[in-house]
């Protein structure tokens, strides 16, 4: 676990796995994020995002997925999760 700035990660070393549950939608400037999160995961690394359906719509989550994607992040998973969105994501 990594409690991040808010404007920045904060994580040099290279990780194989991002998990972030339930708070992408707070993020004030995702793509800076997302851009972050693309420098810091290992080629073959994956990032995990999960989100709250009661709080974030189907509409916002396929956003933040697109502004993953401009980001060069590629979607290679839609899992089921109960009660959540969620997409798993790698290096594109």
């Amino acid at each position: 676990m990594h409690k991040c700035r808010e404007d920045k990660i904060g994580v040099s070393a290279p990780v194989d796995f991002v998990l972030l549950f339930y708070m992408v939608h707070e993020v004030p400037n995702k793509e800076h994020f997302f851009n972050e999160i693309r420098t810091i995961v290992k080629p073959q690394g994956q990032i995990l995002i999960v989100e709250p359906p009661f709080h974030v719509s189907k509409s916002s989550f396929e956003e933040t997925v697109r502004i993953a994607g401009d980001a060069g992040l590629i979607v290679i998973e839609k899992p089921k999760m109960f009660f959540s969105r969620a997409v798993v994501l790698k290096k594109g």
